[in-house]
């Protein structure tokens, strides 16, 4: 009989209005320093994650490469510069893109060849994905360096293209017009495998302070550039301090030209419009950290024709005041994450922490929607979680710079979210016990995904989706089977399940049907060389009636059924059962003869009696409770009742009774002078008298059934007509004065 075992509850993802996105994961600076900044950059394409690391070792800087294997990030390569100085920040920020990927490091003084230095130029370094390692391809400088430029401060990569946003540049695109802090971008291009410096892009109303080249956002074709500082509107009027704009460049040939400028329907004094940027495909998404004095906002802006048009403005569902909601913006497969790294509430807007900091994720369904809001599960005061947000389609990679370990501040921390971390399979048995021969029966659960069984770790398909597992019969010894939940975005690591299959107990009948005489007693019998053998009424019954190798059934009258089972008393394992029949035989119907049987002659026996039979088999008793057993050799004795009873189909009959009587006369003489003739005969039987008159005569079968009788025949010839009669074995009585003969007759 199946088990069952409650085996677990997985809780399972489905990528439905962006909803159950769990932590699954946390990256950790091997090194955990403080003012490490680890996470402080963070970048995702396919199966690799680059963070960077700007404060390690005396702020030199090192970068982090993970790479997504079987559900799970894991570490993958460790890269920095052998002539990195303290200061120098490689790491500061970071972007990938295929095989490639772009470092920034705005401390460095040299140039491209290591020489010249400049302190604090800047540089940025490019690697490329051979084999299995990624490899430094190329150092990029501008070709305008200055003291302090900071050159990589921002770094963007798609495709041929990369961008290095510099916003403390003061000089235009012709190296003229030095404007502190105006800002600048710069546009390389890879030939081959090197890349070249191929424009440098300005704010067409280029001013003081408007740090154009703060955050980036390039595409195929098109380029957004951010300029936090920027005063005026797109028609260069209604001044507000540090509103904010965003300029968008369109690739025309092999010239990036400045096609638009955008800033909110609605501008704000210290909006900070472009504190973040992302595109994805002809979605552009802007943050604004500083709107509404720092509750902050976000803006969509959506490609058509040619022009760029804002379509929603987004908040907060629990915006307060300094959250700073917009400081970091992704946007990838419609998942859009904000990241808000100075919130204080957790995600029930409870346990106030100042600055631990959050994110939330938007859906677009007929609009952007706001469908979660995530927090670290380890919050705390300060830890600006949401500093940098990532999403990557099924993977959102949170920043935690303020992040620290005791007393040791600024360590930083990366928290990654996907809708697989929900997947958990707890309170799984290890070993479950069973009995072999059986099924059993194995539970699972999944709230958005299906669970999926499987014969190995390494099968593809599953040989059974469904929470109720009924698995085949185990055979002894260990039972393994794999378990996983999934659904259209990923599925979970596979977990062991072993049962371990005891001996179940042998059971051996010799006779499973027996054929009963009807009424009479029954013993089934079974063996069990481990076990003990249980009687049970029914197949399913749990209940038993009996124990023991033998049961014993008296007075059978109808068919009937019982199940032997064995047990294993230490083990609880049974065998399976076995049905026992016993079907009754109906009593055959007693012999017929006629009572009382009249004789006239002495030493007859039991087998001179008349009796019809259907059987070769009879017994013969001398009384009714059929306990004396006579031979037919017996001789019979005058007003003596006899009993016989035939066996058919060995079942005996019931008795029947012959009453005996003899009539014998001293006085007369016995009937000598009669004669029968022909015998045998095959048509009549002639009876010759002399002076007797007959008073009957009777013809009887061996059945004992009379076939002719006549009665007061005085001719001295009688004719007795047997042509009628079918061949065999007859008796004829006559009797005459008181007097009777037998003779035995054959009909042929």
């Amino acid at each position: 009989m199946p088990l069952t075992f409650l085996i677990m509850s997985i809780m399972s993802p489905l990528l439905i209005s962006g909803q159950n996105w769990g932590e699954l994961t946390q990256l950790l600076n091997e090194n955990s320093a403080a003012l490490n900044y680890f996470g402080i950059s963070v970048d995702v394409d396919g199966e690799f994650a680059v963070v960077g690391c700007p404060g390690f070792d005396s702020s030199r800087g090192q970068v982090y490469i993970y790479r997504y294997v079987n559900q799970e990030w894991v570490e993958f390569q460790t890269i920095t510069q052998d002539n990195l100085m303290p200061n120098d920040r490689f790491g500061g920020h970071v972007s990938i893109h295929g095989n490639y990927m772009v470092v920034g490091a705005l401390g460095v003084d040299e140039d491209e060849n290591d020489e010249m230095p400049l302190d604090g130029a800047g540089a940025a370094y490019i690697y490329k994905l051979v084999g299995d390692e990624w490899l430094e391809q190329q150092k990029i400088v501008a070709s305008d360096r200055q003291v302090y430029g900071g050159f990589g401060d921002v770094v963007s990569i798609n495709g041929e293209y990369i961008a290095i946003g510099v916003p403390r540049e003061g000089e235009d695109e012709n190296g003229e017009n030095t404007l502190q802090w105006a800002g600048a971008t710069y546009i390389f291009k890879r030939e081959g495998d090197t890349w070249s410096e191929q424009q440098k892009i300005v704010a067409p109303d280029r001013a003081i302070g408007d740090s154009f080249g703060g955050k980036l956002a390039i595409t195929d074709n098109y380029l957004a550039v951010s300029a936090t500082g920027e005063d005026q509107d797109e028609n260069g009027m209604n001044t507000l301090n540090g509103a904010g704009a965003v300029y968008i460049f369109n690739l025309q040939g092999e010239t990036w030209h400045s096609t638009q400028m955008l800033v909110p329907s609605v501008r704000q004094l210290a909006a900070e419009f472009g504190s973040a940027l992302d595109f994805d495909n002809n979605t552009l998404v802007i943050g604004a950290k500083g709107e509404d004095t720092l509750f902050g906002a976000a803006y969509i802006f959506t490609l058509e024709g040619s022009d760029w048009n804002q379509e929603q403005r987004l908040t907060a569902s629990d915006r307060a005041f300094a959250d700073g909601f917009g400081n970091t913006v992704s946007l990838k497969d419609n998942v859009l994450v904000i990241g808000a790294q100075q919130e204080d509430e957790d995600i029930n807007q409870e346990n106030t922490m100042p600055g631990s900091g959050s994110a939330y994720i938007f859906d677009l369904e007929s609009e952007w929607v706001e469908v979660q809001k995530i927090v670290a599960s380890d919050r705390s005061e300060g830890f600006q979680f949401g500093s940098v947000v990532c999403s990557a389609s099924e993977n959102i990679f949170v920043g935690s710079i303020g992040y620290g370990i005791e007393d040791q501040i600024m360590v930083g921390s990366v928290y990654i979210f996907n809708t697989c971390a929900t997947l958990t399979l707890d309170e799984i048995p290890s070993t479950t016990t069973a009995c072999s021969g059986e099924s059993v029966f194995l539970n699972a659960s999944s709230n958005l995904g299906q669970v999926n069984w499987y014969e190995s770790s390494a099968d593809s398909e599953p040989i059974f989706t469904g929470n109720e597992f009924e698995s085949p019969e185990l055979i002894e010894g260990i039972n393994t089977f794999w378990i996983d939940a999934s659904n259209d975005n990923c599925t979970t690591p596979r977990v062991e399940i072993e049962i371990d299959a005891l001996p179940s107990p042998s059971i051996s009948i010799d006779e499973t049907e027996f054929e009963v005489c009807h009424g009479n007693s029954v013993q089934f019998s079974a063996q069990s060389a481990n076990g003990v053998i249980y009687w049970f009424d029914s197949p399913n019954s749990e209940t038993f009636v009996s124990s023991g190798n033998t049961l014993f059934l008296a007075n059978i009258q109808s068919a009937t059924t019982y199940w032997a089972e064995a047990r294993n008393l230490d083990s609880g394992c049974s065998s399976e059962r076995i049905a026992i029949l016993a079907e009754p035989i109906p009593t055959p119907a007693p012999p017929e003869a006629e009572s009382p049987q009249v004789f006239s002659a002495s030493a007859l026996t039991l087998a001179d009696l008349v009796v019809g039979l259907d059987s070769d088999i009879y017994t013969w008793y001398a009384d009714e409770d059929l306990t004396t057993i006579l031979s037919e050799t017996t001789a019979i004795q005058n007003g003596s009742t006899y009993f016989i009873t035939q066996t058919i189909n060995g079942c005996e009959s019931n008795a029947t009774p012959i009453l005996v009587e003899i009539i014998l006369s001293t006085d007369v003489e016995p009937l000598d002078n009669l004669k029968l003739f022909p015998n045998p005969t095959s048509q009549d039987l002639f009876i010759q008298t002399e002076n007797l008159m007959i008073t009957s005569i009777h013809v009887y079968d061996m059945h004992g059934q009379t076939v002719f009788q006549s009665f007061d025949n005085s001719e001295e010839r009688i004719v007795v007509p047997l042509n009628d009669l079918s061949s065999g074995l007859y008796l004829v009585s006559v009797e005459a004065e008181n007097r009777s003969r037998q003779f035995k007759v054959i009909k042929n």
